[in-house]
């Protein structure tokens, strides 16, 4: 009755417990038939038949942290609501944004191990769209979530399964035991999946519309727990993206993309160690657009949550602890685009300006955020039409750096009109800029880039 009691008081929702046995010696508890209402009414928000936890006390106690050997929840079910005004029947259990948070206190240590939900169901009621999906007959093995370096001896075999929406999705996975480690394998295989159907859903406000957008995924997810080491989680594999259309809120076209291909070589997020082998667009189509007051379009499509000192969206600033941050060890073996067809549209100069690249290809080789690494680029792109541009060379980020041999032929003047009718009173009705050498930057003793060109340079006609 205490607990009940308790329940329903911190979570403003009627809390119904059928039993609890605890068992001293194996320090296990069982929870059976318990029952969570919505926050208005009777209906079951949360229940379950039996939770079972199985604490590990001597390594708990050694590590000074939260270890259980095994969690096991029978037969849950969630009913979940989102409102017409985008809250969720759960909102109020969120907890607040404490931006007065301690930055340097302890985490709290955990490791859950061999967690499994058996049967469960899920209710998901959304009155914007009115729409309804479930979930039913939800199984889900998970070896272990941990924040620790632990090592446990026997873990349980990864396994999801669901029927979702009426089609049944299946993902396996196997472990193989080893004496100074454990290997988890978890392959994730979807096919044909519609992200438009799903996006609605995504946290944060978007400011663009995905017509369409097909994911394929063929992926394996490592874990490695090791008896003298941190835990490791690895993925491998490969995903891609089809018949991608997006939209601005008005209907003008953003981006068009037949196919995104992505090959991992190795990505380690828990390292910040990312290797791609290859990365592939096909044939992307892409309309940038700066409106009278300089606001590109792109920049814009997601919002931000920051506002400033007039309560407008703010796009942020580093601070300290964000520069502080592990950085990301990015290598990309092969990035391509294949075809690609570019527009910008400029109005804030006095008379609004069109360009167009198409086609442009590009190629780069052992691209790589690394200090002082330099990655082979080969570009070629046509302007308008009419002027053939390439660059190739070497290439560096870190810091910015290149070495290329560029060319280009017969650059009209005209169409960059707009950007010099202010500040130089002439109206070039016709002319072109011609040039090849070679394009060097350097980084100064401070790292700021230092850009030389040689080359010959003609204006024609």
């Amino acid at each position: 009755p205490v607990l009940t009691d308790k329940l329903s008081e911190a979570l403003n929702r009627q809390a119904t417990i059928g039993q609890i046995k605890f068992n001293p010696f194996a320090l296990s508890v069982t929870i059976r038939d318990f029952k969570l209402a919505e926050r208005d009414n009777d209906q079951s928000f949360v229940l379950f038949d039996e939770l079972y936890i199985n604490v590990a006390a001597l390594s708990s106690l050694a590590r000074r942290a939260f270890i259980l050997d095994e969690v096991r929840l029978q037969k849950p079910y969630l009913h979940l609501t989102r409102r017409a005004d985008g809250s969720y029947n759960f909102s109020d259990l969120l907890p607040p944004d404490d931006s007065a948070k301690d930055s340097d206190s302890r985490p709290f240590l955990f490791s859950l191990n061999n967690i499994r939900i058996i049967d469960g169901s899920i209710d998901f009621h959304d009155e914007p769209y009115r729409t309804d999906h479930t979930v039913r007959e939800l199984n889900i093995c998970v070896p272990f979530l941990s924040n620790i370096d632990y090592y446990m001896k026997n873990y349980s075999e990864p396994m999801f399964s669901a029927v979702v929406n009426g089609d049944a999705v299946t993902i396996g996975g196997k472990t193989k035991p080893f004496a100074a480690s454990r290997d988890t394998i978890f392959s994730i295989d979807l096919k044909d999946i519609d992200l438009p159907h799903y996006l609605q859903y995504v946290p944060v406000k978007i400011n663009f519309k995905l017509v369409e957008a097909r994911l394929d995924t063929d992926i394996e997810l490592h874990f490695t727990t090791h008896r003298d080491g941190p835990p490791s989680f690895i993925l491998t594999g490969r995903a891609g993206l089809r018949d991608v259309a997006m939209d601005d809120l008005r209907g003008n076209k953003i981006l068009r993309l037949p196919a995104l291909r992505v090959e991992l070589g190795k990505a380690e997020p828990l390292a910040s160690k990312i290797h791609l082998s290859r990365i592939t667009l096909k044939e992307p189509e892409l309309i940038i657009r700066r409106d009278p007051d300089g606001n590109i379009n792109l920049l814009g499509l997601i919002a931000s949550n920051e506002k400033d000192g007039a309560g407008r969206p703010s796009a942020g600033k580093p601070d300290a602890d964000r520069n502080s941050k592990q950085k990301t060890d990015l290598l990309i073996d092969k990035f391509e685009i294949d075809k690609a067809d570019l527009t910008f549209i400029d109005a804030k100069p006095g008379r609004a300006v069109k360009m167009n690249i198409s086609p442009l290809n590009l190629s780069l080789s052992n691209f790589s955020l690394k200090k002082d690494e330099r990655a082979e680029m080969d570009l070629a792109l046509v302007l308008n039409k009419n002027c053939d541009i390439t660059a190739r060379g070497s290439l560096g980020v870190a810091p910015v750096a290149a070495d290329l041999a560029l060319e280009v032929k017969r650059l009209a003047i005209r169409p960059f009109q707009p950007y010099f009718a202010e500040s130089v009173q002439l109206d070039v009705t016709r002319g072109f800029i011609s040039t090849a050498g070679k394009l060097s930057i350097e980084p100064d003793a401070g790292e700021e880039p230092s850009v030389r060109y040689k080359g010959d340079l003609s204006i024609d006609d």
